[in-house]
């Protein structure tokens, strides 16, 4: 708004603050889903990117990332593939191969390699990503569980199911104790694991689980109810 139109008039025409501008910019059409828009913020400031700070930038690799974000929200599998493996190569060069930005982008890239049903090579990435979190994050953290929960995912598109159940099972035992315990992802995970356990007639385990999993939708449902209620007080 206000602020950014000020930025703009104080910015110079190549540096860093405008090529930031047209990155929020380009990421504020993006949850407007006008992606035509997106990407012609996006790509100006990839050029600024380029001019102020290097194509080996994190900065320069951080936009190729919303790019690949506005291509895979428009459908276009391929060229997100392609904007995200690119940034991929900048976080590895300057990160190393070790680094959590690392294991982010090899499962950006799985997940584009899954919507074109390269099963096999999403799982190998994320895997990758998931020895990467375990060691630089730990193996009982949140984002190791949310790996494990998209391998199950590829597993069940895969049909190998009995492969899915010890993913999925692993997902939960994380997932559990993790500070996710109470979000969405593990509500969905509980959902889609229960309907895992009833295909291969584990139907006691199956209501275990959807029972845990509309738990934690009446929880958050709840405190979604008291935060806008809050809210609203504050707000008069």
């Amino acid at each position: 708004g206000k602020a950014l139109q000020l930025a703009i008039r104080s910015a110079g025409e190549d540096s860093a603050l405008m090529a930031t501008i047209h990155n929020t910019l380009g990421c504020l059409e993006l949850r407007r889903n006008d992606f035509s828009r997106a990407r012609e913020q996006l790509e100006t400031a990839l050029q600024l990117w380029a001019k102020v700070k290097g194509s080996a930038s994190i900065e320069y690799a951080s936009t190729l990332t919303n790019l690949g974000t506005v291509e895979d929200r428009a459908r276009n599998h391929k060229q997100a593939e392609v904007r995200y493996r690119a940034a991929l190569g900048v976080y590895e060069e300057q990160l190393g191969p070790e680094h959590p930005q690392v294991a982010s982008g090899l499962s950006n890239v799985a997940a584009e390699l899954f919507g074109r049903k390269k099963f096999d090579d999403a799982l190998e990435l994320y895997e990758r990503a998931r020895k990467i979190q375990e060691k630089s994050l730990g193996a009982s953290s949140a984002a190791v569980a949310s790996t494990w929960h998209k391998i199950g995912i590829v597993e069940v598109a895969a049909k190998r199911f009995d492969d899915a159940e010890p993913a999925y099972q692993n997902a939960v035992t994380i997932f559990k104790d993790s500070p996710a315990a109470n979000g969405v992802e593990f509500e969905l995970c509980l959902r889609e694991y229960a309907s895992l356990l009833r295909s291969l007639k584990r139907f006691s385990e199956a209501e275990e689980s959807d029972v845990l999993a509309t738990r934690i939708q009446v929880k958050s449902a709840i405190a979604a109810q008291r935060t806008g209620a809050t809210a609203a007080f504050s707000f008069h």
